[in-house]
């Protein structure tokens, strides 16, 4: 793709001492609507963002009235419209009200807007587990002689027959909108006792560290996280745990740019991970999450 940017992200990545070679922009290459709506199945109230794609010496899709406010986003379940959003004023947030969605059935979104037709996504619940436990401990022996001063240890029972998707987030300070831990040092999993390679990825925007039961399904899953000892001085330490749908995953595998060293994927030529039709971008998923203190 051409686009000098895609609003695609969730953060944007800073740069400092690299040197990049950027693709200018076709003018006639059709631009896209691109849509991110993540949906927690037992709100009553969710938002979706409707932006477009565009290139340099266009304007930004916020400010640009002919774009900004048009669109008709529709929440469904098997024809029967649950929410019809309503426009943000000053934004491009599209905010719906509605009863919980539960875990029962699927959900369909549609969006459509008038430069760019109708574009839909539909999503089943995610599947869920059970957080056993979430615990800080000090001097982890592991094997082969590792020692790990500090360790978060996270214990969950997955469900067997069903693909699940895991994205855990710690947060250390008192509250759970402030001091996120960058979850790096994945430094032991097991499942069923025994060692285990797992499927798993960082997110560079909030430090969450997402996995899947790839290969361990219905396994009791044994999680250590190397830290350092500033977690001593943690005043409440709180875990986020979402279970999460593969489209989910999926596009938060893309946004981390995995397959580009941490820079953003657009700049590796990766194509956009979407599961919207009719030509959209972005992503439409649900996912549900359990908040928990961590034990010391």
């Amino acid at each position: 793709m051409k686009y000098a940017a895609l609003l695609l992200f969730s953060a944007a990545v800073v740069l400092s001492g690299c040197s990049l070679e950027l693709e200018v922009p076709d003018p006639a290459e059709p631009r896209q609507i691109v849509v991110l709506a993540f949906v927690e199945c037992r709100d009553t109230a969710s938002l979706a963002l409707v932006e477009r794609t565009f290139g340099f010496n266009e304007p930004y899709p916020t400010v640009d009235p002919s774009f900004r406010g048009r669109a008709r986003v529709v929440l469904s379940r098997q024809g029967r419209v649950l929410s019809e959003f309503q426009h943000v004023l000053e934004s491009n947030y599209y905010k719906g009200r509605h009863a919980a969605i539960g875990l029962d059935s699927g959900l369909v979104l549609s969006v459509e807007h008038p430069q760019f037709g109708l574009v839909e996504a539909s999503q089943a619940p995610p599947a869920t587990a059970a957080l056993l436990s979430a615990r800080l401990l000090r001097d982890v022996a592991l094997p082969g002689g590792e020692q790990l001063s500090r360790a978060l240890e996270v214990r969950l029972q997955d469900e067997a027959g069903r693909e699940n998707y895991y994205e855990l987030t710690l947060h250390g300070g008192d509250s759970l909108v402030e001091g996120n831990v960058f979850l790096f040092n994945l430094a032991q999993a097991q499942a069923g006792n025994e060692q285990r390679e797992i499927q798993s990825f960082l997110s560079l925007h909030d430090g969450s560290r997402l996995f899947t039961d790839e290969g361990i399904d219905g396994a009791e899953i044994r999680l250590l996280f190397g830290l350092g000892e500033e977690a001593d001085a943690w005043p409440a330490p709180a875990l986020a745990l979402r279970f999460t749908t593969e489209s989910y995953y999926r596009y938060r595998e893309y946004t981390a740019g995995t397959q580009s060293g941490g820079l953003s994927p657009s700049a590796a030529n990766q194509e956009p991970y979407t599961n919207f039709s009719g030509g959209g971008l972005g992503v439409f998923a649900l996912y549900v999450e359990e908040r928990a203190p961590v034990e010391r």
